[in-house]
């Protein structure tokens, strides 16, 4: 570091302002390198992880072209000799470093003109590359001729003359000359004329290798500064412009005739107004002949609303060589009656051939009333669609909107001008779910394209979905095939026609519970005798003293057993009366086990394993004990039947728990699961999936039910890997505090509500 301080000290006096970066690796220097651009290197020796060799190869392989000097204190002079042999421009000892600025300048200047040398020389190179291939390259064959001889010609040669390069080497010039000539005059000649004018140019027939023949057109002159003298000649084949030359020939004589015979008028008018020609229509379609005076002055058959006009245009017509100008006037023919013609008109001015306004014109007086006609009835019918009441849009094949009424402006909440030209899949109308129907509605043929009305939905710009009622028709124009798409906005209809159908099958089901209400009444009504006698019985053998104890345990399951169906005759009833639950403080856990107890044999019949996880901290809650037992037993059932019905076998598990202020009681069994479509309505009434005969579809809506009068929510579910799951949440009542009760208006709505339908 002392000896960089004191190497930039002696750069200072020098007159040297320096920016630097000192490095003692070859990591540090290859950073350096690539970090900037560097006037020159001082480099020590020796240093302790480093080198003046390892430094100076690492310049040379990144082929930088920078001054390398040498500052050294013990290099001895055979390193001194080597270090320049690699690469070092000089080296300077450290006892004398006033001779460092001067070397630096020296260095500094030299790598300067060295770099300018290879500039220049680069420069050259790229100028002669950028010339011969030029030459090699041009469009005409090149040769260049020494002493007579050709001593170099391009590819083109080939092309032209059949001859590759190398055949033509060492070729006499007179190889070239035209068969019909003598050789020395015709040499004579170009070299007269070289001498003259410095350029010969002329033409030929020349025979090229396969006989054949092609016209030549080319130039010879003199390659100044060679001594021998070189010539240079360029030979073009001008075969096919000689054929054009003759094809322009014909092809004016062609379109003489065409003008001559043409329907449409073709005139050449003077800058002063005059007419110098017209064509023979010109007779036909105004009745003047070109003998008449009023072919003298033209514009006299002008109307004079229009006069002004087209004096104004026929003006700057004039002032603007090669422009053209479009014009539809009337004009007067030989009859008086006003016409309207097309006129186009060219100023060629400036053509020699010309020398004038070329201006072609048409009688279109029929197609104007033919137009204005039409112009009339589309507007009359523009007038029909746009107030019409239903949406009438154009498509093509794409979807893009070619035309549209209001009514479609209304109906989609944009503006016309938003619409047209996009396609309605671009807009964000058509609902993913809709797009596939609209598409196949527009087949590329055109002709699957539906004519029956159909219906899709359509998002509008608000975010409402509405339905839309459509019908579509082809129809070609132009050779392309359009789509006409006629549509109204149905969602209200549809919306009535839901409603109808919904209370529709209100009615019904009002009806068949009101019928089955009327059975279900009865039927308790009669099961109540029987039971009541049964329970009698039951309790008078319990009471005798003779009776065996195992007896007695049996007769008062008969006893309690019949108690329970009198409960369940009286949830008929209540189902038929709507009558309120009997609340009073239960354990959920008991209650489930009472409910387990019952099915515990079948359970085992059928190899079902029953696992249960209760909570045994959860609290106690004011619920009516049977029907809460009537739901457990009819999940616990319905699960035991699908497990055997899916094979036999299988798991149900049964867990409680507190879930904030409810408590949740879930049923999970592993059967076959319930369909997509059978869980949206699994809680509706006389929904079954079960054989006639099998299952009525009231229970689960019974227990719906009943899970609602204690102000609780029953779902059902999938589960992930198999089976279905069914989660009841009951609120936590204290002894003593009562839920809201729901009103009792009549009617329908004693029946109890279900996910799928508010009955």
């Amino acid at each position: 570091e002392d000896d960089a301080i004191l190497v930039l000290r002696e750069l200072r006096r020098g007159g040297y302002d320096t920016t630097f970066k000192r490095v003692d690796t070859a990591r540090d220097m290859a950073a350096a390198l690539d970090e900037q651009e560097w006037d020159i290197i001082l480099s020590d020796y020796s240093m302790p992880n480093f080198s003046m060799p390892a430094a100076l190869t690492m310049l040379k392989e990144k082929g930088l072209d920078i001054p390398f000097i040498v500052v050294s204190g013990a290099i001895g002079e055979e390193a001194a000799v080597a270090a320049m042999r690699d690469g070092a421009r000089d080296y300077v000892m450290k006892n004398n470093l006033a001779r460092l600025a001067p070397v630096v300048e020296r260095e500094l200047h030299e790598v300067e003109s060295r770099r300018e040398r290879e500039r220049i020389g680069q420069a050259l190179r790229d100028t002669e590359v950028h010339y011969s291939t030029l030459v090699a390259n041009l469009s005409d064959a090149v040769f260049v001729f020494k002493n007579g001889v050709i001593a170099w010609c391009n590819d083109r040669v080939e092309e032209i003359y059949g001859y590759e390069k190398e055949e033509l080497l060492g070729k006499q010039a007179s190889f070239f000359y035209p068969s019909d000539i003598n050789p020395q005059e015709y040499t004579k000649n170009i070299s007269t004329t070289l001498q003259e004018s410095g350029v010969f140019r002329g033409t030929n027939r020349a025979q090229k290798k396969d006989g054949s023949f092609a016209d030549i057109e080319y130039s010879i002159s003199q390659i100044p500064g060679k001594d021998p003298i070189e010539l240079i000649a360029i030979a073009r084949d001008i075969t096919e412009r000689k054929t054009a030359e003759d094809a322009l020939r014909q092809s004016e004589e062609y379109y003489r005739s065409l003008i001559e015979n043409a329907q449409d008028v073709t005139v050449v008018v003077n800058p002063d107004g005059s007419m110098r020609y017209e064509s023979p229509s010109f007779e036909r379609v105004l009745g003047f002949s070109s003998t008449e005076q009023v072919i003298n002055n033209p514009f006299q058959l002008v109307h004079p609303d229009d006069l002004d006009y087209v004096s104004q245009t026929f003006a700057q017509l004039i002032q603007n060589p090669g422009a053209t100008a479009h014009a539809e006037i009337r004009v007067k023919n030989k009859d008086n009656l006003w016409r309207i013609i097309e006129i186009v008109g060219k100023n060629l001015i400036d053509n020699p051939a010309v020398a004038g306004i070329v201006a072609n014109f048409r009688d279109i007086t029929e197609r104007k009333q033919v137009q204005e006609a039409l112009i009339e009835s589309e507007e009359s019918l523009r007038a029909m669609i746009d107030n019409a009441p239903d949406s009438i849009a154009v498509y093509d094949l794409n979807g893009v909107v070619l035309h549209t009424n209001k009514k479609s402006e209304e109906l989609i909440g944009l503006s016309r001008d938003k619409i047209i030209g996009k396609s309605m899949f671009e807009l964000g109308v058509i609902p993913q779910d809709s797009v596939k129907r609209t598409k196949k509605s527009m087949k590329q043929d055109g002709k699957n394209v539906e004519r029956q009305p159909f219906e899709f939905d359509l998002l509008k710009r608000d975010g409402s979905r509405i339905t839309v009622e459509a019908t579509t028709i082809a129809a070609k124009k132009g050779g392309k095939v359009e789509i006409i798409c006629i549509s109204r906005d149905v969602t209200e209809r549809k919306r009535l026609e839901e409603e109808r159908r919904r209370m529709e099958q209100q009615l019904q089901i009002a009806g068949r519970l009101a019928a089955v209400g009327e059975l279900a009444a009865g039927i308790a009504h009669e099961l109540n005798n029987p039971l009541a006698a049964i329970q009698a019985f039951a309790q008078f053998l319990a009471e005798k003293d003779e009776v065996d104890r195992t007896i007695k345990n049996d007769v008062d399951t008969i006893y309690r057993e019949a108690q329970r169906a009198t409960r369940i005759t009286g949830n008929l009833l209540r189902f038929a009366r709507r009558s309120r639950p009997e609340k009073t403080l239960i354990s959920i856990n008991e209650t489930l086990e009472k409910s387990l107890e019952l099915h515990a044999y079948r359970m085992k019949v059928n190899n079902i394993e029953v696992r249960t996880e209760l909570d045994s901290s959860i609290p106690m809650t004011m619920a009516d004990a049977d029907q809460m037992h009537q739901v457990f037993i009819n999940l616990i059932t319905n699960a035991e039947q699908a497990m055997t019905e899916a094979g036999g076998g299988g798991g149900l598990t049964i867990k409680t728990q507190t879930a904030g202020q409810s408590i949740q009681i879930v049923f999970e069994d592993t059967g076959p699961g319930i369909s997509g479509d059978n869980l949206k309505c699994i809680f509706d009434p006389f929904f079954t999936t079960k054989e006639v005969g099998k299952g009525t579809g009231l229970g689960l809506s019974i227990c719906y039910g009943i899970i609602q009068e204690h102000g609780g929510q029953m779902s059902a579910k999938n589960n992930p890997d198999k089976g279905a799951t069914f989660v009841i949440e009951i609120p936590i009542v204290p002894e003593g505090q009562q839920l809201p009760e729901k009103a009792d208006s009549g009617g329908i709505e004693h029946t109890y509500d279900s996910p799928g339908i508010k009955n």
